[in-house]
């Protein structure tokens, strides 16, 4: 590596002026240069040395290599810190997926984290976007969570900037507890950038993580439906896995699953498919008794329903509900010495609803 060769280089070089500067302390000096027909010059020793005499030792070199720090530019390897909430109460935000895996639908979620200690609410509607994040936390962000769970970008608006300036603004809401947010499948190129601003706000805040629902469905994307968007039974199953993996075991319990406040899903279906047209039927029971002469007469006109009896000289009348066109029914009674009861039919009505 670069950083070890620069350290063997400086400890080289200080080697070399260590034994130099011994030498010139030493008095050892060496300059002879003979040049042809030149001066010679000669070699003075530091003291006079007799005959079968050693010199003395000379001085050793100091070697001694002093530490050298070198700094690098490697960067430390990477931590991963655990989910840790304060309590077991989590507040989950999102629009039809989550709303799929809710109380009222599958119950998937509940089903994965009530049994780890966790208090789970729900408030998830079909076709929301993110400002809907901010109109759960106006009316449920103040109640006392220890945690929070953020599933908003499916239904995306095209305004990266908006979508971060709301987002910011619901984790602000949820304070210093832990929020998770969750990514979304890009089934369209723009919504990319949903993501790309979820990476980018879990490195400003030390309270957010991710259950990269994105790379899970991109891996398997048979847990979608063919719209790439709305999860399978067995695609909710395991997003509510995926939510009690990262979650794991709440710091208290027990576990409960808590009622939704939000539950308006009129403006679509948790699969992605249309709801389909029903009819309502509306039905009018005018019970009637005849006495006197033993004739029931019963007329409906368009707009109303009106019922008469004719019960010697008093009549009675009952309005009721909008039915078809002008039906009359007379029915012929046999001749009997005691009036009969008679009971006027039923109708029923079918009228479309929207």
């Amino acid at each position: 590596m670069t950083p070890r060769r620069d350290r063997l280089s400086a400890a080289s070089a200080l080697v070399a002026l260590a034994v130099l500067a011994a030498l010139a302390a030493s008095g050892l000096t060496a300059c002879g240069a003979t040049a042809e027909g030149g001066n010679t010059t000669a070699v003075t020793t530091a003291a006079t040395v007799d005959v079968g005499e050693l010199p003395a030792a000379l001085p050793q070199p100091d070697t001694t290599v002093a530490d050298t720090v070198v700094e690098t530019t490697e960067e430390p390897a990477p931590t991963t810190t655990a989910f840790v909430a304060p309590g077991n109460r989590i507040l989950m935000i999102g629009d039809s997926i989550l709303a799929s895996t809710s109380k009222r639908y599958s119950n998937t979620m509940c089903n994965a984290l009530v049994p780890l200690g966790w208090q789970v609410e729900i408030e998830a509607e079909v076709s929301r976007g993110i400002d809907f994040g901010v109109d759960v936390m106006q009316v449920r962000g103040d109640v006392g969570w220890d945690a929070g769970l953020v599933f908003l970008g499916t239904n995306y608006g095209n305004d990266a900037t908006q979508y971060l300036k709301l987002l910011n603004r619901i984790i602000n809401e949820f304070g210093d507890v832990p929020v998770v947010l969750v990514t979304v499948s890009e089934y369209r190129a723009e919504i990319r950038d949903v993501n790309r601003v979820i990476e980018d706000l879990t490195e400003v805040y030390d309270n957010l993580s991710i259950v990269d629902w994105h790379a899970i469905t991109d891996e398997r994307p048979s847990l979608l439906n063919e719209d790439g968007i709305h999860p399978t039974t067995t695609g909710r199953e395991v997003l509510a896995d995926a939510v009690a993996f990262h979650l794991g075991t709440a710091p208290t319990g027990p576990g409960k699953c808590l009622e939704s406040v939000f539950t308006d899903d009129s403006k679509g279906t948790i699969d992605g498919r249309p709801s389909s047209s029903g009819t309502a039927t509306t039905t009018a029971t005018t019970p009637t008794t005849a006495a006197g002469n033993g004739q029931s007469t019963t007329t409906v006109k368009p707009g109303t329903s009106t019922t008469t009896t004719v019960s010697g000289s008093t009549p009675t009348t009952v309005t009721g509900t909008t039915l078809p066109p002008q039906t009359t029914v007379a029915p012929t009674m046999p001749p009997t010495t005691s009036p009969p009861v008679v009971t006027p039919p039923v109708v029923t009505a079918t009228t479309p609803t929207t």
